[in-house]
C-alpha cells in the first residue's frame, strides 16, 4: 500500500488477495526464498498484517483450517517448503481435530513486478453465486411469511450468509436464531461466525454451540419461527448424514409455524428425501443445481417444504422440478 496502511483486500471468485506488491524495487528485494519468507511471516503476524487478514477471511468466507501452500513463478530460487513453513508460522492457526474437512490453499504469485498472497477454499463456489443462493433460500422461505418481522432459524449454521442475506432481503429486520455444530466448526469458527453477524447488524444472542446430535434450539418455543433455512452439512458416512438429517428436521419441524416454510441445501439428496419422508412435511418444490467447483461439476440440491398444519398424512406433494427458480437464474 502506497499510503503505508493496511494491506488492500481484494475479492475475486474464491481469491481474496492478501499482499500485493506493485512497486518493481519491492519485488526486486526478493531474490531468495528466505527473503520471501521473512517477509510473508512479518507481514501475517504484525499487528496490522493480523488484521487485514481476519478482514479478508470475513469478506472470502474462509473458516482458518488445515492448509496448503502452492508456489506459482519462475525464479530459480523459489523453495515451496521455506513458504510454507513462513506461512504456518504467520497465521498460527490452531486446528481442532474435528475441525472443518475443507483444506484453505494459499496461493503465493511472484510475478515480475508483483508478488502477491492469495488464498482460497478447496470446494467452495463464487462468493457472488453463494450470496444470490442464500438471497433465493431467503426469498423462497419468505413466501408464506405475514407481513412483520420474522424469527428466522438456522439450525446447524456453518456459514453467515443466510443469516446475513435475511438481513439484506427481508423488508423488516429480523430476529435470528441458529445452533452451530461443533463437531464441524471449531471454537475460532464459532466466534468468527458471531462476529460476522454482529457485523451485519443481527442480534446473536440466540446463537449457542451445541455438541453433536444435540439438537434444541435453546430458547424457541414450539411453532415460534417463521422460517427455517439450512445449507445442511454433507461429509461424513451414510448412516450419520442420515441420522443428522432426522434430527436436524424434527427440531425444524418443533420450532416451525403450522404452515411455515424450510428451505435446505445438500449434496446428499437420497439422505435429505429420507429425512423429508418421515416429518410432517409437504414438499413445495426441489431444484438440481450444477456448477464446476475446482473444475469439477458437483450437483447441489435445493428443496423447499412446508409445515404440515397437523403431522397426519401429505396433503399435497410438488413434483420435483429440473429447472432453478427464477431468483437463481
Amino acid at each position: 500500500n502506497a499510503a503505508g496502511g493496511l494491506p488492500e483486500v481484494h475479492c475475486a471468485s474464491r481469491q481474496a488477495v492478501l499482499f500485493a506488491l506493485a512497486v518493481e524495487e519491492d519485488v526486486e528485494a526478493f531474490d531468495s526464498s528466505a527473503k520471501l519468507a521473512a517477509f510473508i511471516e512479518d507481514s501475517l503476524s504484525s499487528g496490522p498484517g493480523s488484521a487485514a487478514l481476519e478482514s479478508a477471511l470475513a469478506a472470502a468466507g474462509v473458516r482458518p483450517g488445515p492448509f496448503n501452500v502452492e508456489v506459482l513463478g519462475e525464479a530459480p530460487w523459489l523453495n515451496s517448503r521455506q513458504i510454507h513453513d513462513a506461512v504456518r508460522r504467520g497465521l498460527q492457526w490452531k486446528t481442532a481435530e474435528k475441525q472443518s474437512r475443507k483444506k484453505v490453499q494459499i496461493v503465493a504469485i511472484v510475478g515480475e513486478k508483483f508478488f502477491a498472497l492469495c488464498i482460497k477454499v478447496r470446494g467452495q463456489g463464487s462468493a457472488s453465486y453463494q450470496a444470490k443462493l442464500a438471497a433465493a433460500m431467503v426469498t423462497l422461505a419468505a413466501e408464506p411469511c405475514s407481513p412483520g418481522p420474522q424469527l428466522v432459524v438456522d439450525p446447524a449454521m456453518g456459514s453467515s450468509l443466510l443469516l446475513q442475506a435475511a438481513k439484506k432481503v427481508l423488508p423488516s429486520s429480523p430476529r435470528i436464531a441458529a445452533t452451530v455444530l461443533m463437531n464441524e466448526v471449531g471454537e475460532y469458527d464459532f466466534d468468527v461466525l458471531v462476529h460476522q453477524l454482529k457485523q451485519a447488524g443481527l442480534d446473536a444472542s440466540d446463537v449457542n454451540a451445541i455438541a453433536s446430535f444435540e439438537y434444541a434450539i435453546k430458547g424457541l418455543a414450539d411453532g415460534e419461527a417463521d422460517m427455517v433455512i439450512c445449507q445442511l452439512p454433507s461429509e461424513g458416512k451414510t448412516d450419520y448424514v442420515r441420522d443428522l438429517y432426522m434430527r436436524i428436521l424434527e427440531e425444524a419441524a418443533r420450532v416451525l409455524k403450522p404452515g411455515g416454510r424450510c428451505v435446505l441445501t445438500t449434496s446428499q439428496r437420497v439422505q435429505l428425501a429420507i429425512a423429508v419422508s418421515e416429518g410432517p412435511w409437504d414438499t413445495v418444490g426441489a431444484w438440481l443445481l450444477e456448477e464446476r467447483l475446482d473444475d469439477k461439476p458437483t450437483s447441489l440440491q435445493l428443496v423447499a417444504i412446508e409445515r404440515r398444519q397437523s403431522d397426519g398424512e401429505p396433503q399435497q406433494v410438488a413434483e420435483v422440478n429440473d429447472s432453478a427458480p427464477k431468483e437463481l437464474q
